[in-house]
């Protein structure tokens, strides 16, 4: 019996989670830790999730000027379900937000349909399926946090490695890529209390799928500076706040 070759990825998809504590953790730059023929891509719907509300959130500012500064090498990828979805999302949220609209539609005897759940994950599954024009395809990582993807398999395409946002850091630092990105894991579950926490790193179904050595080296020595810079700024942060948590106790005597 002949052993199946690793196939090295050449897709890397990040879903909305990642992209969020990344950029919580001032850490978005890690993405681009891969060699130049290695695609990044964002599908449509994850990146109306992670940007719209840039006015409010400072992450998905952040998320914004990253993919602007990298917009020849982070692809925006169009997905059949993500137009839709993201015309219902804001027909959506303008019925919720305008009492006007909400009272025209309701004289009409209408409301728009509640959103679906996991359109992004959704999004993601359905780009996977078309780089599978001949089976088993071209192998994929996808980098997420969604249980969706994490301990879910049925609907994950055959051609797609799942990777959680921890398994990303921690291999990147046992490798010894970017030494700082344990600190950069710390961060992200300070800054995300709720983070999921679980370590996975998943071949594909139907290849035997490797993205460690999609990972360029000198690429990763030239984040890792940056994220260096960033380990000092967290760690003086981490002391600042551990000061301001002291708790003091004073004994009154008795009189």
């Amino acid at each position: 019996m002949t052993l199946q070759k690793n196939r090295r990825i050449e897709i890397v998809i990040p879903d909305a989670g990642p992209l969020i504590s990344l950029a919580r953790a001032d850490a978005l730059d890690t993405l681009l830790v891969f060699k130049d023929d290695v695609s990044l891509v964002i599908t449509d719907f994850v990146e109306f999730e992670v940007t719209r509300n840039r006015d409010k959130h400072p992450d998905a500012q952040r998320i914004c000027e990253f993919l602007t500064r990298y917009a020849g090498i982070i692809e925006i990828q169009e997905t059949s379900i993500g137009k839709t979805m993201k015309q219902m999302v804001q027909m959506r949220e303008l019925f919720e937000e305008n009492e006007r609209f909400r009272q025209m539609m309701i004289s009409n005897k209408t409301e728009p349909p509640p959103v679906p759940k996991d359109i992004g994950e959704l999004s993601i599954v359905s780009f996977a399926n078309e780089m599978i024009t001949t089976p088993p395809g071209i192998p994929v990582l996808i980098l997420a946090e969604d249980d969706f993807f994490l301990h879910s398999g049925a609907a994950i395409p055959g051609n797609a490695h799942i990777l959680s946002t921890r398994a990303f850091l921690e291999t990147l630092y046992e490798l010894g890529k970017i030494p700082g990105a344990n600190a950069i894991w710390e961060a992200i579950q300070r800054e995300r209390p709720g983070v999921n926490r679980d370590r996975v790193d998943r071949q594909a179904g139907k290849i035997n799928t490797d993205w460690q050595s999609a990972i360029d080296s000198e690429k990763a020595r030239s984040v890792e500076k940056k994220t260096s810079k960033q380990e000092e700024r967290l760690g003086s942060e981490t002391a600042r706040h551990t000061e301001s948590t002291k708790y003091f106790i004073f004994f009154t005597p008795h009189s």
